[in-house]
């Protein structure tokens, strides 16, 4: 993981793929302050299992699953975006 200018998370997948994400800023915050809460450094798995090695995939898969959001309050209809005559 690079945290400095071009941040960027690199990911190794199934069958020996690679890929590097892109980091926005507020994540790049995010995970400096996670990495400094556990004395980590970015050569060490963001998610760590208990041992300080990264996550194996069965222990993904028994994660619990993630709050459900809220659903997001009604758009207001635009009277400039209605179709000619339907007014």
């Amino acid at each position: 993981m690079t945290l400095a200018r071009g941040a960027h998370l690199r990911v190794h997948g199934k069958g020996r793929k690679e890929r590097i994400t892109p980091l926005t800023s507020h994540t790049v915050t995010v995970l400096q302050a996670w990495f400094d809460e556990r004395g980590a450094t970015p050569t060490d798995p963001v998610f760590p299992n208990p041992a300080g090695g990264p996550l194996s995939r069965d222990a993904v898969r028994k994660l619990p699953p993630a709050p459900k959001r809220a659903p997001a309050p009604p758009r207001q209809a635009n009277p400039r975006l209605q179709p000619a005559g339907s007014a």
